[in-house]
């Protein structure tokens, strides 16, 4: 079973360019054989989430399926093959393996010349990208080459001293590897548990590595003394910990080669960048930049394409219903939709629960309740497969809600119940508070001042409730208060968000 979504997730995982290069590239390699490998391809990349029986139903009269184990096999081996293939130029570092590749040919066959100058030529490379395990492969292909032509005693101890200055390199780019990877942890530490060792935490960063730069010698170890000290925000609770990110863009942007090669690194430094400045109104423009930068690059790979597809449409969703824009991103739900279908089989449950959140969440600003259920629905439909039981808490509220704008107090009585029926003493505070209001309202409806004392006296509730951290980020995530204060003032839900937003950039009631 293992081995089989093992194919399975190998074939989603192509786009539609590198399927097109595997069918051409199998034609090459097995012209006068019937491709049954082919077949079998043709059949998983057309399913949706593996399924084996469904696999066995669709080979039980084809012939493959008498040795559906070894085709198996030498298909994720051809698909890997053509991806190398496809790639060559894409990668850096695969161009570098296969130059070693060919130098070791060439000394094998005794063409020694040709051989020194591929070395040569090999060495600027990974020089420039600064792949120091390469380059000590190439120092030592070197020695081989001097010793087979009986080269100079001088010229060996040179290619020696060079070796240990390189090992030094590799040595000092591990340590700062092994302080990334701790100071990773404890951050993911952080979100689960508040038991963090506060003395271990400061201890790490009263490392030498981590106090000054001046340690790092390449643009790695650079790169990973800004993004750990850029966890300092998580762990520390430091601010200024936020500029660290901010040098590391800078650093990363100021060596474009090093983009090209790890465009994925490059995106999820972004991806915290933008996390971090998420409802800094102080930020919206440098949060716009973030997002068209994030547009504004390509790559061959399906799953870069995906990220960077769900990192700028799911901050810009963000930004959108944080500020109240809710019109204007109306405008890319249609792009967005279709998007989510393209990268629909690589693209994490949790994610689309979170895409289909905010764009029910638009569309309930926009005052279009109907496409707003659609969506809910959408989200709802996937709960057993997500792990993010907040969002689905939530979004049960707002469909309550959406019945309630739409005056629809039959289903709404009764989806009520279902959610009552849920409720446990867990629930938040905040959601319990909003069960209250709608089970009250339509009573209230048809007076206006019963209805007045319960707006009234539910936005106190939520004030004082939004007191406690944990509740207002709840709160907030859909934003609650902001509802009912547009019930009670007769505004619409958009333009109190928006005049909300207004007071913080005046500097009024800042967070």
């Amino acid at each position: 079973m293992q081995n089989n979504k093992k194919l399975f997730e190998l074939i989603q995982s192509l786009s539609k360019s590198e399927k097109i290069y595997l069918k051409k590239f199998a034609f090459l390699h097995d012209r006068n054989k019937k491709n049954n490998y082919l077949e079998l391809f043709n059949i998983l990349q057309k399913q949706r989430t593996y399924d084996d029986d469904k696999l066995a139903e669709a080979l039980k009269k084809k012939s493959i399926s008498k040795n559906l184990s070894s085709i198996k096999h030498y298909l994720y081996k051809l698909i890997l093959r053509s991806l190398r293939n496809y790639h060559h130029g894409d990668n850096t570092s695969m161009e570098v393996k296969n130059l070693i590749a060919d130098i070791h040919i060439l000394y094998q066959r005794g063409l020694y010349n040709q051989c020194r100058s591929l070395i040569s030529s090999t060495k600027k490379i990974v020089l420039k990208y600064e792949m120091y395990s390469e380059y000590y492969i190439l120092l030592k292909s070197e020695i081989n080459l001097v010793i087979a032509i009986q080269g100079d005693a001088n010229e060996m101890k040179e290619i020696v001293k060079e070796q240990k200055r390189v090992l030094a390199i590799l040595a000092n780019s591990l340590t700062y590897q092994e302080l990334s990877n701790e100071t990773y942890f404890y951050t993911a530490l952080s979100e689960q548990t508040a038991a963090l060792d506060q003395k271990k935490v400061q201890e790490l960063f009263r490392h030498p590595f981590l106090t000054d730069i001046k340690h790092a010698q390449t643009f790695y170890d650079k790169s990973n003394f800004y993004f750990s000290n850029g966890r300092k925000r998580y762990l520390l609770a430091d601010d200024k910990a936020d500029d660290y990110l901010i040098k590391n863009m800078e650093l990363w942007e100021s060596k474009p080669h090093f983009i090209k090669d790890n465009v994925s690194d490059y995106l999820v430094l972004l991806h915290n960048i933008m996390l971090l400045n998420a409802h800094n109104v102080k930020k919206a423009g440098f949060m716009s930049e973030l997002i068209n930068k994030l547009k504004s690059i390509s790559s061959n790979s399906l799953h870069i394409q995906a990220k960077l597809f769900q990192f700028a449409y799911m901050t810009q969703q963000d930004q959108s219903t944080y500020f109240g824009t809710f019109e204007e991103e109306k405008k890319s739900i249609p792009y967005i939709e279709k998007e989510l279908k393209k990268y629909d089989a690589v693209t994490p449950y949790n994610m689309k629960l979170v895409f289909y959140f905010n764009t029910a969440y638009v569309l309930f600003g926009c005052g279009d309740y109907k496409a707003a259920l659609l969506w809910i629905n959408k989200a709802l439909d996937i709960e057993s497969k997500t792990t993010s039981k907040l969002y689905i808490m939530i979004l049960k509220i707002i469909k309550l809600f959406v019945f309630l704008e739409l005056k629809n107090f039959e289903l709404l009585e009764f989806s009520l119940r279902s959610v009552t029926r849920t409720q446990r003493k867990s629930f938040p505070k905040g959601l319990s508070l909003m069960l209250d209001f709608i089970r009250k309202y339509p009573s209230a409806n048809s007076d206006k001042q019963l209805m007045h004392q319960l707006l009234q006296i539910t936005i106190q509730k939520l004030n004082e409730i939004i007191k406690d951290p944990a509740e207002k980020q709840i709160i907030e995530a859909f934003d609650f208060l902001s509802l009912i204060e547009s019930k009670f003032t007769g505004q619409s839900f958009a333009r109190i968000v928006q005049g909300k937003v207004q007071n913080k950039i005046r500097g009024k009631d800042l967070v």
